[in-house]
């Protein structure tokens, strides 16, 4: 075996090589559970996991959609609205008069809950998409050498 081997039978004669990295076999304990779905998890370099990823693009693309859904709508939302205005609402005094407080919490409370359910809405469609992205996972096919 030379140092640059074909990925196998199961790629369909892709273009797609690999290095083999010293270690490799020492490698194959420490993968784990990871393995089962990388088998190349582990290998150091670009094109060392390259074949591992044949047929995941489904499920990279669900994970691609979670991902600017939960960022923009979930953790933006929580760190540009709702954050700083329970940062403001603790600022507040609370009045004695309890009209005043209500006045208080009617103004803040509507403008808060519809950001919230934003969020939550939004952090919803993200594990959606996620998880539709972890049924796609194919589990990897043990490499023959």
């Amino acid at each position: 075996m030379g140092l640059l081997d074909d990925v196998g039978p199961r790629s369909g004669g892709s273009p797609c090589r690999h290095r083999r990295h010293a270690g490799d076999e020492r490698l194959g304990a420490q993968r784990g559970v990871l393995s089962r779905f990388l088998p190349d998890a582990g290998r150091s370099g670009f094109h060392g996991g390259c074949h591992g990823f044949a047929g995941q693009i489904s499920a990279a693309l669900w994970f691609l959609a979670a991902t600017p859904v939960y960022l923009a709508f979930g953790l933006f939302v929580t760190t540009a609205v709702n954050v700083p205005m329970n940062e403001a609402l603790a600022k507040t005094l609370v009045p004695a008069d309890i009209d005043e407080a209500q006045k208080i919490c009617e103004g803040y409370s509507e403008r808060w809950q519809f950001w919230n359910q934003v969020r939550a809405i939004a952090s919803g469609i993200a594990l959606i998409f996620a998880a539709v992205g972890l049924t796609r996972l194919r589990p990897a096919v043990a490499e023959t050498v």
